[in-house]
């Protein structure tokens, strides 16, 4: 499956990971299960993305970032006060610019409820989530 997602209690945030050839359907289909089995309260928690190294995004693009932000938005009208941070871990050098769209996207939509920032190593990315 090219997309999961997780809770990962220890550290109280969402983990989500993909590889394969993901496409916005897969990743849309995966955050409804999240979303739906904890009662939206998955939205209410920092997110930390790993991108695999296997991981195509040729199925992925600006549009398919939209879309992935309207159904984000649909839920966030549902679940309302959403203000949590996503981390974007992108090691391979190909996946960093669609990582920086969707970090561009979610500035011009603060609806969307979350501030991202995109990193290459995981420690880094999770230091920034766990931050008060």
């Amino acid at each position: 499956m090219p997309m999961q997602f997780s809770i990962d209690v220890e550290r109280n945030l969402v983990l989500g990971e993909a590889s394969g050839a993901l496409t916005e359907y897969e990743f849309i289909i995966a955050a409804a299960k999240i979303v739906d089995a904890t009662r939206g309260g998955a939205l209410y928690r920092p997110m930390l993305l790993l991108f695999g190294e296997d991981l195509s995004l040729h199925n992925i693009d600006y549009s398919s970032l939209v879309r992935i932000k309207d159904q984000i938005l649909r839920w966030v009208e549902i679940y309302s006060g959403r203000r949590v941070r996503t981390a974007l871990v992108a090691r391979d050098l190909t996946h960093v610019p669609l990582a920086r769209m969707w970090q561009a996207l979610t500035e011009a939509y603060p609806d969307v409820g979350t501030t991202v920032k995109v990193f290459d190593d995981e420690a880094s990315a999770i230091e920034w989530l766990t931050a008060p």
